[in-house]
């Protein structure tokens, strides 16, 4: 005979959760204490081990904070970002995580470039075009809370967006948005990546960031079904401001 293996998520996830759920149905702003260790573990019947591990997690995701003159507190604001795999949805989908005014639950846009060029090496490699194709790269800064959290270049063939106009990226509307919306292109397949590069002097002064500092580079590469290449996504975000999570199907 077998052992049973205990069913639920493990006690640490419990814990988790409900620090978690503390701090949504609170509200608690940005810098708030949440309660210690050993009131948790006394409220939750969970031993303080599996409570700071839960905790842990939570500071690991950027929604507690510690230090070692306030204690565990509220994250300040963070926007979270999805990771949907190869699912059809939004480019680079971004949401507030927690936000509590209406600029953070619509966060803004400002258009920094929209230029026609060419393309190089690695763009033509990823969109499967020769090099020195014509193409159109849309550079956008991202804010919430009138704080900016990420630098967003995207790259399309201008083949496929004749007439792209910056009025178009005004507002808070993905890549493939405008080529569902106004071109009538339909992205069903995405591939996506990240890593962490220092930042440069210009981009550095566009988020707040020191230069050299290691910033957080989203990669996405949107395709038809077929798999026509029809986007290219590079995203440059700040890595105190920002958090990546996954959705796994049920």
């Amino acid at each position: 005979m077998t052992a049973r293996r205990p069913s639920g998520p493990p006690a640490y996830i419990k814990a988790q959760d409900a620090v978690l759920s503390l701090v949504r149905a609170e509200r608690l702003p940005p810098g708030a204490r949440v309660p210690s260790e050993r009131a948790l573990a006394n409220s939750l019947g969970l031993s303080r081990m599996t409570v700071r591990q839960g905790m842990e997690n939570l500071v690991r995701a950027g929604i507690l904070a510690r230090d070692s003159t306030s204690g565990t507190r509220v994250a300040e604001t963070r926007i979270t970002r999805r990771l949907d795999g190869g699912r059809a949805v939004r480019l680079a989908p971004v949401t507030p995580l927690e936000g509590r005014q209406p600029q953070a639950r619509h966060p803004g846009v400002r258009v920094l470039a929209v230029t026609h060029d060419v393309s190089d090496q690695a763009e033509a490699d990823d969109l499967r075009i020769p090099i020195g194709t014509a193409v159109i790269r849309v550079r956008r800064l991202r804010t919430a809370q009138s704080l900016p959290f990420c630098i967003e270049t995207g790259i399309v063939p201008a083949a496929m967006t004749p007439g792209l106009t910056p009025q178009m990226l005004s507002k808070d509307r993905s890549i493939d948005d405008i080529l569902i919306g106004h071109y009538g292109i339909h992205i069903t397949e995405r591939s996506s990546e990240i890593s962490a590069t220092p930042i440069g002097a210009v981009d550095a002064k566009l988020l707040g960031m020191t230069v050299g500092t290691n910033a957080l580079v989203y990669r996405t590469l949107a395709r038809t079904q077929d798999g026509v290449a029809l986007a290219r996504i590079i995203s440059l975000n700040h890595p105190d401001r920002v958090v990546f999570t996954t959705e796994t199907p049920a």
